[in-house]
């Protein structure tokens, strides 16, 4: 860590005696920073595109936290600066990283099986009533919640989908936040269906007991043909059919666990090899886009479509 950047100079100090580093008031002093060659965003979302185009502008690659930005536009110019700039830009999609979903994909990959049907549900205890559930900071359930949820599908089934349709609820919250439930069906472009589910309802005790994280990746079910698997709170995957068998992750590392770890390792040895990011700028183009196209689906009442472009 060579700088650090906080709107309250004692915060970056403070992180500075922990992790070394030089701490900065303003974004444009760490950029300025010669020894600084990467730069993780991990800032209110409203703020993602600005501080990502200003780090690309200065020749820094970049690790941002989902979303990539808050609208569409937005996201699809970092993807056009990204490319005429030839830096990296990697996006925080950490669920694809914890053990059991990594194992999970590489069975899919392997066994080229087209999945059927996927389920996911991803909750967490209350926290929608602060800056994530308010429009101009975090965008309430879907931007916070959903975009995990929705590149967790789209991951998983290998594919982009075609149709969404979408509900979202404000139950627990009152103005000015918005929605803190959402359940989404997507379908891609042979049928297949995904069901997606995520809300703030839990209740504080409700947490993985392997990392005592406030939220989690409660479960995610995936059906091909011949073969069902579960996986259990990001650390165990049980498997049905031909041979069924339950496979265990270590837990003592929560790190290891939530997927952070290895997407931070993934991250670095891409900066050190100039290998691609993965996922990257398009795969957070993508979960912005489909943010919105549920949105539009939950609050017109009608299934959004937009077709795959081969």
């Amino acid at each position: 860590i060579v700088a650090l950047c906080d709107r309250i100079y004692e915060k970056a100090q403070s992180l500075a005696s922990v992790y070394g580093g030089k701490p900065y008031l303003d974004v444009d002093g760490l950029l300025a920073d010669r020894g600084v060659e990467a730069v993780y965003v991990l800032t209110h979302h409203d703020s993602h595109a600005t501080i990502c185009l200003s780090c690309l502008g200065a020749g820094k690659h970049v690790f941002c936290e989902k979303p990539l930005a808050m609208s569409l536009s937005d996201a699809i110019h970092i993807g056009q600066v990204v490319k005429s700039t030839g830096r990296l830009l990697m996006i925080g999609f950490n669920h694809r990283w914890n053990p059991a979903v990594a194992w999970l994909h590489n069975r899919i990959t392997v066994c080229k099986v087209p999945i059927r049907y996927l389920q996911l549900t991803f909750v967490t205890s209350p926290f929608l009533n602060s800056w994530g559930g308010l429009a101009g900071e975090g965008g309430g359930v879907l931007p916070c919640l959903g975009s995990h949820a929705i590149d967790l599908a789209c991951y998983l089934m290998g594919m982009t989908p075609e149709r969404v349709q979408a509900m979202t609820a404000r139950l627990r919250l009152a103005d000015p936040y918005l929605e803190d439930t959402t359940a989404i069906l997507l379908q891609f472009e042979n049928g297949e269906i995904a069901s997606l589910s995520s809300h703030d309802h839990a209740p504080p005790d409700y947490t993985s007991y392997a990392t005592g994280n406030p939220s989690r990746l409660v479960r995610a079910e995936i059906f091909a043909e011949g073969w069902a698997a579960c996986v259990e709170d990001s650390h165990c995957v049980d498997i049905f059919g031909g041979n069924p068998n339950t496979i265990k992750f270590s837990t003592a590392d929560p790190l290891e666990v939530l997927g952070i770890g290895p997407e931070d390792d993934a991250f670095i040895q891409s900066l050190v090899s100039g290998k691609p990011v993965s996922p990257g700028v398009a795969e957070g183009i993508r979960a912005v886009q489909w943010v919105k196209l549920a949105m539009d689906a939950a609050r017109s009442g009608k299934a959004m479509t937009q077709k795959v472009v081969h």
